[in-house]
C-alpha cells in the first residue's frame, strides 16, 4: 500500500511560528518560513526539531526575496507548492491603532504577499489579518482583484476563534484562493462551538441552528465587499442585502427538517 504524500506549505511573515504550528498539526509539512526579525527566527529554531523538523527558517526581508529563490531553497519549482500561507503585518489595519492607514509601510507589505503568490503560483493560498482590513473597502477590493488576476478563485470570510473551541474571542479575516486551473473553490469550516445564549432547547429553532444554516461555507466574493457585516447575534459574517432572506429561509429549512423527523418518529412508533 503506497504512503500518501504530504502536502507542502510555506509560511510568510512567520513570526514565532504559530501559524506554521497550526498548519503542521493539520497534516501539512511546512518546508520553509520567512521572517525578517531575528528574535522570532531564534524562537522557531529552538522549537524546530520538535514542531517542524524539515522547515527551513529564512531570516530575510520579504521585499528583497524572490519567489523563485525561495522555492529553490526547498527544491521546488513554480506551481509545485501546495499551500502558501501567512499573516502580513496588521498594525496599519487594526482598530487599536488610532493612526491606522493603508499608507503605513507595514500595510503595503500585503502587496509583497500578492507578488509571492504570482511568482510561486501555489495550488492554494491563505492570508490572515485583522477585521479592520475590511474597513478599507477600496484597498480590500483591489487586493481581491489582484489575487483574482493572478489566476485564482478567491473568497473571504471572517471567523471567530471562539466558534472553534478556542477559549478566546478572536475574529480574523481569512482570504483564500485556489488556483483556477485546478478548479478549487475555497471552503471555510462551519462553526462548531457557540455562546450558551445561542443554544435554547426550549425553542423550536435556536440561534445556533440558524448560524450553521446561514454560514457561508464558500465565503464571500469580491462584489460583496461593500455589503458584509458581522451579525453579533449569530456570530457570523453576512451580506446585509440578503441577510433577512437568508435567515427566513434557514428557519423554514430547520423547521421542515424537524417536522419531517417528528413525522418519521410517529410513523415508526
Amino acid at each position: 500500500m503506497s504512503k500518501t504524500k504530504k502536502l507542502k506549505g510555506i509560511d510568510l511573515f512567520a513570526g514565532c511560528g504559530g501559524f506554521s504550528l497550526g498548519v503542521s498539526r493539520a497534516g501539512i509539512e511546512v518546508v520553509a518560513a520567512v521572517e525578517m526579525a531575528i528574535e522570532p527566527c531564534q524562537t522557531m529554531a529552538v522549537n524546530k526539531e520538535r514542531a517542524f523538523p524539515t522547515m527551513k527558517i529564512v531570516n530575510a526581508d520579504i521585499s528583497k526575496l524572490s519567489g523563485i529563490d525561495l522555492l529553490s531553497m526547498v527544491n521546488l519549482k513554480p506551481g509545485e507548492l501546495d499551500v502558501l500561507f501567512g499573516g502580513p503585518p496588521c498594525q496599519g489595519f487594526t482598530f487599536v491603532n488610532s493612526n491606522r492607514s493603508i499608507n503605513d509601510p507595514r500595510s503595503k507589505l500585503m502587496w509583497e504577499f500578492v507578488r509571492m503568490i504570482q511568482e510561486i503560483q501555489p495550488r492554494y493560498f491563505v492570508i490572515e489579518n485583522v477585521p479592520g482590513l475590511l474597513s478599507f473597502k477600496d484597498f480590500f477590493y483591489e487586493l481581491l482583484t489582484q489575487l483574482e488576476m493572478s489566476n485564482y478563485e478567491v473568497r473571504f470570510n471572517v471567523l471567530d476563534a471562539a466558534s472553534y473551541l478556542v477559549p478566546q474571542t478572536r475574529r480574523r479575516v481569512f482570504i483564500e484562493g485556489g488556483r483556477a486551473d485546478l478548479k478549487i473553490t475555497p471552503v471555510f469550516p462551519e462553526p462548531i462551538c457557540y455562546d450558551p445564549k445561542m443554544i435554547n432547547n426550549n425553542q423550536l429553532v435556536s440561534p445556533a441552528d440558524v448560524a450553521v444554516e446561514c454560514f457561508r461555507k464558500n465565503g464571500f466574493r469580491k462584489d460583496e465587499v461593500g455589503n458584509t457585516w458581522w451579525n453579533r447575534k449569530l456570530n457570523i459574517l453576512m451580506n446585509k442585502k440578503n441577510a433577512s432572506q437568508e435567515v427566513d429561509l434557514a428557519v423554514n429549512r430547520i423547521i421542515a427538517r424537524k417536522v419531517f423527523k417528528m413525522a418519521q418518529s410517529v410513523k415508526s412508533a
